[in-house]
């Protein structure tokens, strides 16, 4: 908490240290938040081969769920996505991973493919069908836990949209428009353009909207939370404007959205008040 807060007072970017201490702290947010929304059904684990194996032998777990992973074989070093999880009875295992950071590199969306080529080469996961939607949130080499956190809880959030998509996957229909598939994986996944079908609620916390109000500028005026003093709703633009700061990151000085940060420190505060007593 004392890195969180110091970050946030220096106006520093998170680094390396801050996902250190993420990863060391993310079970116990886990832990706290299905507590709080007792139907979240989420999980966290350290490597894709640990959410397959996990995949493989829940098959009668609960038909929704929800997962933070830490992607393999990722270029550049740890990085983490989110996945919603589907079981519905004569149907096909879905997972649409939402994926916060690829900067726009295909080597970082082929991290997804091995995840894939895993999923399916499982014993009765090989009908499992596969997106992945690139949201490009995350701008910062070390906000990737904090990001897919959040992308977890508003896929809880999101739920109804969430269960149309995993509808159309299971019939193997698109997702979106073919128009937004960015790309398809050798495994079959496609890769959908997050800023062209996400609701707004996916990038409350986003270091740059300008890809997404270019392609939806009507989502700058959603309300996707309340100010913490008034409790006024805020919309997308409004808490951009209001937690926008200008600092040094790894491309030098630039104006940069430290929502992510309070995030942070919001899901600390709440995790140690949560478990306290436990």
């Amino acid at each position: 908490m004392q890195l969180v807060r110091a970050d946030i007072a220096a106006l520093r970017q998170p680094s390396k240290p801050t996902l250190q201490a993420d990863v060391s702290n993310v079970q116990a947010i886990v832990e706290s938040e299905n507590l709080r929304k007792p139907d979240l059904h989420l999980s966290y684990h350290a490597s894709a081969a640990s959410l397959v194996e996990s995949l493989a032998s829940r098959a009668l777990g609960p038909s929704r769920q929800r997962a933070v992973f830490r992607v393999d074989n990722r270029p550049g070093g740890p990085h983490h996505a989110a996945v919603d999880i589907r079981r519905e009875p004569d149907k096909p295992l879905t997972l649409i991973v939402v994926e916060p950071a690829t900067m726009g590199h295909m080597a970082h969306l082929l991290s997804h493919d091995d995840f894939a080529r895993l999923v399916k080469s499982t014993p009765g996961l090989e009908d499992t069908r596969i997106a992945v939607i690139d949201a490009e949130a995350q701008k910062s080499p070390a906000d990737c836990v904090m990001f897919s956190m959040s992308h977890a809880s508003k896929m809880h959030k999101e739920q109804a949209t969430f269960d149309l998509w995993h509808q159309r996957l299971a019939q193997a229909q698109p997702l979106a428009d073919p128009a937004h598939t960015k790309a398809t994986l050798p495994e079959g996944a496609g890769v959908i353009d997050g800023s062209h079908m996400l609701p707004a609620s996916f990038y409350k916390h986003a270091h740059s909207l300008s890809t997404l109000l270019d392609a939806r500028p009507e989502l700058g005026h959603e309300v996707v939370g309340r100010t913490s003093d008034s409790g006024a709703p805020e919309t997308l633009m409004e808490r951009k404007a209001r937690l926008s700061f200008p600092r040094a990151t790894d491309d030098g000085q630039r104006i940069n959205n430290t929502s992510i940060e309070y995030k942070r420190h919001a899901l600390l505060a709440r995790t140690m008040e949560t478990l306290a007593d436990r």
